[in-house]
């Protein structure tokens, strides 16, 4: 998964995410103006007017400021280095994944308020053949979001393959459609252009990434929905 936030069918802890493709068709431009397809893009894409590709002014230290304050967050910055993601922060505590039989819910969509988002529970939802969810413990950790209007920045921390925490950073660009938010990968380089799709539901001082994904483990595998709650900080 790019675990809890990107992922190409990879269990990103983002666990095997949405789709992937080479293209980058219906995601906003790294200047937040509208894509070609024209999607619409989320509240206050005026914020990412105008980041270079040198700069690198954004401050993502734990400022401690108020709730749903974008502060020094925005603009968020892309780094001269491909290699150099924006640096955002993991906040909040590990997350332990709860398991559902019930129905998942179906994005509603809504705008995206800027500011920081950290995750708050994760619930995954059983599909195909699958009639459990896999191990808790696999699916625990944190995530953090940026967002900046169109342009986003996102670090995840989950166990990786030798047990120990695996931290990954990705900056895309984003446009919703509906109740569906496609983002495009900007950083890191080896992903550049790829983008993933997920269903969404904003509301103030909120946000739910809703996307399809896998696990794998001892001979067993595991298909389900995972539904990522987030609240603003």
């Amino acid at each position: 998964m790019l675990r809890k936030g990107l992922g190409c069918g990879v269990v990103l802890a983002w666990a095997g995410s949405l789709g992937c493709s080479g293209g980058g068709s219906g995601a906003a431009s790294a200047d937040g103006s509208a894509s070609d397809d024209g999607s619409v893009l989320l509240e206050g894409g005026s914020d990412a007017a105008g980041a270079d590709a040198g700069e690198r002014d954004a401050d993502f230290g734990a400022d401690g400021g108020s709730e749903g304050s974008t502060g020094s967050l925005c603009p968020i910055a892309f780094p001269a280095d491909p290699n150099l993601c924006s640096g955002v922060e993991v906040f909040g505590s590990p997350i332990v994944a709860a398991c559902s039989h019930s129905i998942p819910p179906a994005g509603q969509g809504g705008a995206v308020q800027n500011g920081r988002y950290v995750l708050d529970s994760i619930t995954l939802y059983p599909t195909g053949s699958s009639s459990d969810c896999p191990p808790a413990a696999s699916q625990t950790g944190q995530v953090t979001w940026v967002v900046c209007g169109g342009v986003w920045a996102t670090v995840d921390r989950f166990p990786g393959f030798d047990g120990g925490p695996d931290t990954r950073q990705f900056d895309v660009t984003a446009a919703t459609d509906g109740g569906q938010l496609t983002v495009t990968v900007a950083c890191p380089s080896s992903l550049a252009g790829h983008f993933y799709q997920y269903q969404y539901t904003a509301a103030p001082g909120h946000l739910a990434l809703i996307y399809p994904s896998q696990y794998s483990a001892s001979g067993i595998f595991y298909s389900f929905t995972e539904v990522d709650a987030f609240v603003l900080r």
